[in-house]
């Protein structure tokens, strides 16, 4: 979210300095990407952790306005919902001013989850209930280990019931573990600290192949 947060914010200038010729945010690719933490969101406030990403997420509701704005991705509303953290950026008044001018306070109902299948990234979500209607939620990676910031983790699963995480991933570790033991060798980017099927003694190796 910080390259598309920079990306949106620069695309606001843009389209105010060329009064409106110009919107970035009016493509179909952006509405793609606007659309992705709605397909692979768990619950609101927890998203499906591969690779290098966090389970629990916390966006600003300014920026994420504005995304819908110009996308008209209304989905993507649902992960400002409750209980899902906002980060109003109390550190840095660029980013708290945006909140406040961008976003009129309101949070959402949570959103209705259903299948997804992401083809280009290989993840799937699938959704069912329990009997008595708590929500279960299975996602899934499969790919290929030659992606950006990847962990080893083809065929890694999540499952989430009710709002709580019950078979997890183990996240990213500090870069300072991968720099001194080496990415591969750290139970958070290999293959073994994953609910992968294993082969033998030998774990997933990096690449495409």
């Amino acid at each position: 979210m910080y390259g598309l947060s920079n990306f949106i914010s620069f695309s606001e200038m843009l389209r105010n300095r060329t009064r409106g010729e110009i919107d970035l945010l009016g493509t179909d690719r952006l509405k793609q990407i606007a659309h992705y933490p709605v397909d692979v969101m768990l619950s609101p406030g927890h998203y499906f952790a591969y690779s290098d990403c966090d389970e629990r997420v916390s966006l600003d509701p300014g920026l994420v306005t504005r995304l819908i704005e110009r996308t008209h991705v209304e989905e993507l509303r649902g992960v400002l919902a409750e209980p899902a953290g906002i980060s109003m950026g109390l550190g840095h008044f660029h980013t708290n001013w945006r909140s406040t001018m961008w976003w009129d306070g309101k949070r959402p109902e949570p959103p209705h989850l259903e299948d997804v299948w992401l083809k280009q990234s290989d993840v799937v979500r699938l959704v069912s209930k329990t009997d008595d209607g708590a929500s279960i939620v299975l996602s899934a990676k499969a790919g290929h280990n030659g992606v950006s910031h990847n962990h080893n983790d083809i065929g890694h699963f999540v499952i989430h019931v009710d709002g709580e995480t019950l078979l997890c991933d183990p996240e990213k570790a500090l870069y300072d573990l991968y720099r001194r033991h080496g990415h591969d060798q750290t139970l958070f980017a290999n293959s073994i600290g994953h609910s992968v099927p294993k082969i033998g003694d030998t774990p997933q190796s990096r690449g495409k192949e």
